[in-house]
C-alpha cells in the first residue's frame, strides 16, 4: 500500500482490489486482527480494518487510532468524554459555600488512564484535540513524542501469562510483562520519519528525501546506538 499509493482517496480504490488471507501467524498464536489508520499530506485520516472477513473503511474525524474494540464503538465512547476541557471548572457552590478542585489540573479530571485500547483511544483523542498547533515543526516534533509517552508501557505494567503472544519483553516459556518496543513521529510536510527505542529514548531520525525510493539495493540501518547521557558539572 505505501508503495502504490500516495493519498487516502488512492488507499480507499486500492485497497478492496487487495486480497488479504486469514492465515495464522505463529508468533502471534492465531490470526492477527489488523486496525490501523492512514493519513495523508492533505490531513485526511482513514480507518481500516477487517471485521468478520470483510474489508471496513471509514473517515477518521478523530485521526487517532487503537486496537480491539472496531472503530465505530471507539467514536461511540469517546462522546461520554464530551464534557473534558483542558480548563479548570469553577467551584461548586452548595448551602453558601464553595467547593474548589484540591489542586491544579483539575480540567482533564475524569480522563480514563488505564492501558485498555478503549483509554487509550479517547487519552489520545483529547491529547491531539486540545495540543497547540501554533507552533513550529521543530516543536512539534518533541510535542508528538510528549504526547506518545502518556502511552509508553514501562516493564512492570502489564503482566504477561506464559506463553502469551503479546508483549515484546515477554519471555514465552515464564511470562514476563509487556513494554513499548518503539515510538514513530512522521513529519509528512518535510518527509522526515523520527523514531525511539525502548533500549534507547533519543530521538534519531530518518530523511526520506536522502533515500533511494526508486528502488535498487536493500539497505538496513542499525537501531542499536547506546543512550547518550550528557553529565553536568559547575
Amino acid at each position: 500500500m505505501l508503495t502504490t499509493c500516495a493519498t487516502v482517496d488512492e488507499v480507499r480504490t486500492t485497497l478492496p482490489k487487495i486480497l488479504v488471507n486469514q492465515s495464522a501467524l505463529g508468533s502471534y498464536g492465531g490470526v492477527v486482527r489488523i486496525h490501523m489508520t492512514v493519513h495523508d499530506r492533505n490531513g485526511k485520516s482513514l480507518a481500516v480494518e477487517y471485521l468478520n472477513g470483510q474489508l471496513v473503511m471509514r473517515d477518521n474525524p478523530t485521526g487517532v487510532f487503537t486496537n480491539d474494540p472496531p472503530f465505530e464503538q471507539h467514536l461511540a465512547t469517546l462522546g461520554n468524554y464530551a464534557n473534558l476541557t483542558p480548563n479548570e471548572a469553577p467551584p461548586l457552590k452548595m448551602g453558601g459555600a464553595n467547593f474548589g478542585p484540591v489542586s491544579s489540573g483539575g480540567g482533564m479530571a475524569g480522563v480514563p488512564g488505564d492501558m485498555l485500547s478503549t483509554s487509550r483511544f479517547v487519552r489520545a483523542a483529547l491529547l491531539s484535540r486540545y495540543a497547540p498547533t501554533n507552533v513550529t515543526t521543530a516543536e512539534q516534533v518533541p510535542q508528538a513524542f510528549h504526547m506518545l509517552n502518556n502511552f509508553d508501557l514501562p516493564p512492570g505494567m502489564i503482566a504477561l501469562a506464559p506463553g502469551s503472544s503479546y508483549g515484546g519483553g515477554a519471555s514465552k516459556s515464564s511470562g514476563g510483562f509487556e513494554i513499548t518496543e518503539w515510538m514513530v513521529v512522521a513529519d509528512q510536510k518535510n518527509l522526515v520519519y523520527y523514531m525511539r527505542t525502548f533500549a534507547n529514548p533519543d530521538i534519531r531520525s530518518l530523511d526520506l528525501r536522502s533515500l533511494p525510493l526508486n528502488g535498487g539495493q536493500v539497505r538496513t540501518m542499525p537501531l542499536d546506538q547506546p543512550v547518550r547521557i550528557t553529565p553536568l558539572s559547575l
